[in-house]
């Protein structure tokens, strides 16, 4: 029975680094999952390399770790199959499960993002945990103090290290965002980098001089026709309202209200380019509707996709 549990002990480590994660998560702050990663590492270096150290029995020792990587792995390849499969929604869960793994492959295989390099480098990625426990315990047991205080120094400074990348995330993080009532939301930006609540807040400036903001205050029944088809109005500081589908944006981050209907579709992008940056006025200026557009905290436009052709 003793064997046994000694067998036991490692596996249950990487179970509570699993329930501390989705404790983390279940939390939904931005806090709590920047943390996700850092807490993992120091359960798997610190826990999970004292508790492998102390099990004296070499061949004990060396199935709990066998059966605790297949364990993972198999894990890991059911995560990969199920972001294959459902996408995003399994990539949160391998977050959960596997945030080194997540952390690991998104460093490596970004660009790739859920395809097969994406899918095959997290599915072995989840083995890593081990792997790091395994050479924490090594250090635990050498006998030379000097090497081993050096060792653990060292494995302090990456727990550590990854502590304040965790702090950073919320950081810049908190520098995009509102914080209300113990939660982070996202802020809104104008051309001039002012920071607000709502996007109603945002005023958007002509080259003239105006200012215009997104308003909605033509309320219409929810689920109606009209209620999926309403995208609000610009209104400018007299209260005069105008179609919010006139107006385009600039790649300077001015606004420009297409009256005379002299905005056309560019002739210079491929069909299968998708970019919101799509018009050009009757001058040949590229733009995008003003409809979607956001501001960065440096009064960049983007509307998130293809933005690389606001200048070009």
């Amino acid at each position: 029975m003793k064997k046994f549990l000694k067998f036991l002990a490692y596996p249950l480590i990487t179970m509570l680094a699993a329930a501390v994660n989705a404790a983390l998560f279940a939390l939904s702050t931005v806090a709590a999952v920047s943390f996700m990663k850092p807490i993992s590492l120091i359960i798997y270096v610190f826990l999970g390399g004292i508790v492998l150290h102390k099990i004296n029995d070499k061949k004990i020792r060396n199935y709990s770790l066998i059966f605790t990587a297949i364990l993972v792995l198999a894990g890991g390849i059911a995560c990969a199959v199920g972001m294959d499969s459902i996408g995003d929604n399994a990539v949160w869960a391998g977050m959960i499960v596997f945030p080194l793994s997540t952390a690991v492959t998104g460093l490596l295989a970004m660009d790739h993002y859920l395809d097969t390099l994406y899918l095959v480098i997290f599915a072995v990625g989840s083995v890593f945990p081990v792997l790091i426990s395994y050479l924490a315990s090594l250090v635990f047991g050498l006998t030379n103090k000097k090497l081993k205080s050096v060792l653990i120094a060292v494995m302090v400074l990456l727990c550590a290290g990854s502590s304040v990348g965790g702090i950073t995330t919320i950081i810049d993080i908190a520098k995009d965002s509102i914080y209300e009532d113990g939660e982070f939301y996202n802020a809104y930006y104008d051309i001039n980098g002012n920071k607000y609540a709502s996007n109603e807040d945002v005023p958007y400036y002509d080259r003239d001089g105006n200012v215009y903001y997104q308003t909605y205050n033509h309320p219409v029944e929810e689920y109606s026709d009209e209620w999926y088809s309403y995208v609000g109005e610009m209104t400018d500081e007299k209260g005069n309202e105008y179609n919010i589908s006139d107006f385009y944006v600039y790649a300077d981050g001015y606004v420009f209200m297409d009256k005379d209907n002299s905005v056309e579709i560019r002739d210079d992008l491929n069909e299968d380019t998708i970019t919101d940056w799509a018009y050009v006025d009757s001058d040949g200026n590229i733009c995008g509707q003003a409809l979607g557009v956001l501001y960065t905290r440096d009064g960049e436009p983007y509307f998130g996709m293809g933005d690389e052709y606001k200048n070009k």
